[in-house]
């Protein structure tokens, strides 16, 4: 027997005690609050309209619990989200583990962690959270999103060069998801009326009063974001670093490009 074994049993042992424990409490508090009214009320009226109040009592108090259940036969028939699926619940984002009666798990991300990572948390979400507010699914009928990066520079600069430079590191780094993109557009195609279907990363421009703003926007799988991002951002200020043309720009001074590394 390993040696955490018999630790692991003991625990779920207490767990089992301490919970069979609380249940009988309260099983005896309700019988017994039935006794002390049926001798404080003789009256069979008083003691119904007693009866009553209190079955709407508890009523009121387990609504959530219906509500959930009700919540969770939804997810199933709907088909809402599977388990595996990336979805924001209310506040809460993360990778469905398990979907309850009552309750779904998800694998925490964002709150802390800055980006679509794991915090380590596992939240359970109220099922009843589907009727009141929207369901969103990162995964349901296709595996990437859209994703967009600002890079501003000078108005001294060559837009046109950042333009170009800009464009070809995004390409270059997304252009392998463009098949299968095309494959999962046509399945939603199939589902759904779709009033665009581009694929294709685009690049974007906006003058300000500051500065020129350069807006990059392509596909990336949703659990890759972070990284892809991390990775076009990076070769976007090496590529710079070799333009003389172009400077990044910022709200309280105009960074060099080619700043060494």
């Amino acid at each position: 027997m390993p040696p955490g074994h018999s630790l692991v049993t003991n625990l779920r042992t207490g767990r089992v005690r301490y919970t069979l424990s609380k249940i009988l409490t309260l099983t005896h508090l309700f019988i017994a609050s039935l006794f002390i009214l049926r001798v404080w009320l003789p009256d069979s009226s008083a003691l119904l309209a007693a009866y009553g109040f209190i079955a709407a009592a508890i009523a009121f108090s387990i609504q959530d619990v219906f509500k959930n259940a009700i919540g969770g036969v939804l997810i199933l028939i709907r088909n809402l989200f599977s388990v595996g699926d990336r979805v924001q619940l209310g506040k809460d984002y993360g990778d469905v583990l398990d979907i309850g009666i009552l309750y779904t798990r998800v694998l925490e991300i964002k709150n802390w962690v800055d980006g679509d990572q794991p915090t380590g948390r596992i939240v359970s979400v109220p099922n009843g959270i589907v009727i009141s507010s929207a369901t969103h699914n990162y995964t349901a009928d296709h595996s990437f999103i859209w994703d967009e990066i600002h890079v501003p520079i000078t108005y001294d600069s060559d837009w046109r060069k950042a333009e170009s430079v800009m464009s070809e590191v995004v390409q270059e780094h997304t252009a392998h998801l463009s098949i299968q993109a095309t494959k999962e557009m046509e399945l939603l195609k199939n589902k759904y009326f779709l009033t665009s279907d581009s694929i294709e990363p685009n690049v974007y421009l906006k003058t300000t009063d500051n500065w020129i703003s350069v807006y990059l926007r392509y596909i990336v799988s949703s659990r890759e974001r972070r990284e892809v991002n991390s990775r076009i951002h990076r070769e976007i200020l090496v590529r710079l670093k070799k333009e003389r043309k172009v400077r990044i720009a910022s709200a309280t001074m105009s960074i060099d490009a080619k700043i060494s590394k």
